[in-house]
């Protein structure tokens, strides 16, 4: 039973939360984004300009690592690992990335809702800058 733990654990460790392609692809479509934070290389369409990954080893297939190095700026997809401090981070680091450029930029997050949304950290951040952030 250890080996089970040992997969299940590394293949945790290996991959964000998969997005069905569907939902990629109609995001893609619809609300033109063309870069992906926190993805891997299982999760990553490659017609996308450029994605980001927690992971040192996905620069093998084309990765740049650290998302938080960089502004967030243009259209992108972020479908992280549910972590409240990173969930609180990232949505702090595309709320001061979005204001601190004059590119139109529009960050997507797939969040979780566990506690409801006015429970979760980083809603805070979403509630002090209604004219920079939204909930769909």
């Amino acid at each position: 039973m250890s080996s089970l733990s040992n997969i299940c654990k590394k293949a945790k460790n290996s991959n964000t939360y998969y997005t069905l392609r569907r939902i990629l692809t109609s995001l893609q479509k619809w609300a033109l984004f063309i870069k992906q934070n926190f993805a891997s290389p299982l999760d990553f369409d490659p017609s996308y300009k450029a994605y980001w990954s927690e992971n040192t080893r996905d620069t093998v297939f084309g990765a740049s690592i650290n998302a938080f190095a960089t502004k967030f700026t243009g259209f992108s997809f972020c479908h992280p690992n549910y972590c409240d401090y990173l969930l609180h981070s990232l949505v702090g680091h595309a709320l001061q990335s979005s204001n601190s450029t004059q590119e139109a930029t529009a960050t997507f997050l797939l969040l979780p809702d566990w506690l409801g949304w006015s429970k979760n950290g980083y809603m805070t951040w979403i509630n002090d800058c209604p004219e920079h952030a939204c909930v769909l």
